[in-house]
């Protein structure tokens, strides 16, 4: 059976990703996950048994998450960093 041909990849865009790795927007959302992360722990301490777990299993996803978008930010603000010292200076 022959072979389909490969469709050509489309870049995609990702705008409130890009919104939030922008150096003045990254610290305002870390807080609101901040936020979000002291009202389960609150559900956690104090709600029912069901509530506690979704809101440990929640807690734990959004400490991955912070750490993912700390690690991508400090990355691309390297990388910006990197790029503007080794441009040609006129």
């Amino acid at each position: 059976m022959p072979r389909e041909a490969a469709t050509p990849a489309v870049p995609r865009t990702f705008p409130k990703m890009e919104y939030v790795f922008q150096p003045e927007n990254t610290e305002p959302f870390l807080r609101r996950v901040e936020k979000t992360c002291k009202q389960l722990s609150d559900i956690a301490a104090k709600g029912t048994p069901a509530e506690r777990e979704r809101a440990a299993a929640a807690l734990t996803a959004f400490h991955r998450a912070v750490d993912l978008v700390k690690e991508i930010a400090e990355t691309r603000f390297r990388l910006a960093a990197e790029a503007t010292s080794a441009a040609p200076r006129r």
